[in-house]
């Protein structure tokens, strides 16, 4: 009993975030006695959150608490009646969210949150550094939605659906690198940063080679680590913070449920597309393929299904790319590869 009060406290107080709520208003809402409620407040409180309690003011969140809890993500969600697991640390999100989808029918829009990773993955087996309380690492479970787009397409619109929120929430226009990585354009720095990526993953029916289902994994960078990054990413990552010298809260369980909402319904938005397009940032550009380093070649286009029209430099031969690995070849810094 005192856990469903705990639950059913936190997700009132996270509905009004900022705001007293005094204690016999609580147990009138919740249906229990202000006893219970006191014991629940309590218990948050042993638990981490930053609940205040003030006499003859009653309890309150703060507006900047981020915390990870279900009961947050549950306010945002438009379908609420979902999965969700979080964790303080995890090997991989899309792993976890991949066993339980495999062995629990769970419906579409379920996800698994955690505040680090020990073994993130990113495209082409790379890995994704994850350190904890420092970024937002999600994995979605998407079954119809799935099933109206290729993966690739997939990954396309995810990438959309994050530059949408976090365009909406702190008014920073991420740019996309064909085909999964959010970067930004630092002048300080005067080159291209990675603040995030997608990695799409799907369980294809056996004998049909439809897709059955779905799972979108996204890593963003909210804040730099205490330390820095590693060496080898020193001149690659950065983080939304910093893109300004203004101290940004983030609310790492509004961000999630945003974007989920955003991927429950962005297969179906004729307009998605072309944002993926417009927002790419390799066009124009001077690139090598892996693999294919003594080949530059300059980025002609976004195709309308996603691929990458390129045409090589010495041969003046066009082709379009659905999967690679690309590096920017420029001599100028602003070209430094991401």
């Amino acid at each position: 009993m005192a856990e469903t009060v705990k639950s059913k406290l936190l997700s009132e107080l996270e509905k009004n975030k900022g705001t007293f709520i005094s204690g016999a208003k609580l147990a009138e809402t919740l249906s229990c006695s202000r006893g219970a409620v006191w014991k629940a407040a309590d218990i948050l409180k042993k638990e981490g959150y930053p609940l205040l309690s003030v006499p003859n003011r009653g309890y309150c969140l703060p507006s900047q608490s981020d915390l990870l809890s279900k009961e947050a993500v549950r306010t945002h969600l438009k379908r609420p009646d979902v999965r969700i697991e979080i964790y303080r640390d995890i090997p991989s999100t899309n792993q976890r969210l991949k066993q339980i989808a495999v062995t629990d029918m769970i419906p579409e829009g379920s996800l698994v949150l955690a505040s680090g990773q020990s073994a993130g993955r990113g495209h082409s087996s790379h890995v994704f550094y994850s350190p904890a309380s420092c970024g937002l690492y999600v994995s979605t479970l998407l079954r119809q939605q799935a099933q109206m787009v290729d993966d690739q397409t997939l990954t396309s619109l995810a990438a959309v659906a994050v530059c949408r929120v976090i365009k909406k929430l702190y008014q920073i226009n991420l740019s996309i690198k064909w085909k999964n990585d959010l970067v930004l354009y630092l002048p300080k720095a005067q080159e291209w940063r990675k603040i995030g990526g997608i990695l799409t993953e799907v369980s294809r029916d056996i004998d049909e080679g439809s897709i059955d289902y779905a799972i979108v994994g996204i890593g963003l960078n909210l804040t730099s680590p205490p330390g820095g990054y590693p060496e080898n990413l020193s001149h690659i990552a950065a983080s939304l913070q910093d893109t300004t010298d203004q101290k940004l809260v983030f609310d790492r369980c509004l961000i999630a449920a945003l974007i989920v909402n955003q991927l429950l319904t962005i297969s179906k938005d004729p307009s998605a597309m072309q944002e993926y397009i417009q927002r790419n940032m390799l066009p124009g550009r001077i690139v090598t393929i892996d693999g294919q380093e003594d080949r530059p070649a300059e980025v002609l286009s976004i195709t309308g299904q996603g691929g990458l029209q390129i045409r090589y430099l010495a041969e003046k031969e066009t082709v379009i790319l659905k999967q690679a690995q690309v590096r920017l070849t420029d001599p100028s810094k602003e070209a430094a590869h991401v």
